[in-house]
C-alpha cells in the first residue's frame, strides 16, 4: 500500500538513479506522503536490522541499506515499501517534515510541500533532516554502503 496522496511517476533521475517525478501541481503544505499501515518496518536495534538482512544477496542488502533511513530522533530506522525509497536528496528540497511547515504540524512521519512544486518536477528531500544510529552507520560501512548523512555531505 502505498503512503502517497499525490499522483507520481518514477523515472530516471540521472546520476542519482531513479526518482519520483510529480504528475500534478502540489500546493505549499499539502501532505505528499505518510506512513500507512503495511508499507514500511521500523527497526530499533542493530539486532532487528541484521535479521533482516539476513539471507539477502549482498545486492538486495546494499539496495536496502541504501533506500532507508533514521528518524529525525535518532530511535529508529525505517524500510518503506512502497516508492518512497526513491524520494532523492536535494540541498533545495521541495519536501519539508512536519516540523519545518509554518504553522508547524504533529505528524512527524510524513513528508509534506515545501513550497508550491509544478507539475513535472522531482520530488526531493534533504537528507540532513534525518538522523541515523550509529549501528546502522556501522552496518553501512560493513556492506560499503553511503548512509543519508554520507549522500547529504557529498552533495551539499
Amino acid at each position: 500500500m502505498s503512503g502517497f496522496t499525490i499522483q507520481y511517476e518514477l523515472k530516471d533521475a540521472g546520476v542519482k538513479g531513479k526518482g519520483i517525478f510529480t504528475l500534478e501541481d502540489i500546493p505549499y503544505g499539502k501532505k505528499v506522503w505518510g506512513l500507512v499501515d503495511g508499507n514500511h518496518s521500523i527497526y530499533r536495534s542493530e539486532k532487528e536490522l541484521r535479521e533482516r538482512i539476513n539471507g539477502l544477496s549482498l545486492d538486495e542488502t546494499r539496495h536496502l541499506l541504501n533506500h532507508i533511513w533514521g528518524d529525525d530522533n535518532n530511535k529508529y530506522i525505517l524500510e518503506c515499501y512502497d516508492d518512497a525509497e526513491y524520494v532523492n536528496h536535494s540541498s533545495n528540497s521541495n519536501l519539508v517534515c512536519a516540523s519545518q511547515l509554518e504553522p508547524p504540524i504533529d505528524d512527524m512521519n510524513s513528508c509534506w510541500a515545501g513550497r508550491d512544486i509544478k507539475k513535472g518536477e522531482e520530488l526531493t528531500d534533504n537528507y540532513s533532516n534525518y538522523c541515523v544510529p550509529c549501528w546502522y552507520i556501522d552496518i553501512c560501512k560493513e556492506f560499503n554502503v553511503e548512509t543519508s548523512k554520507d549522500v547529504y555531505e557529498r552533495y551539499s
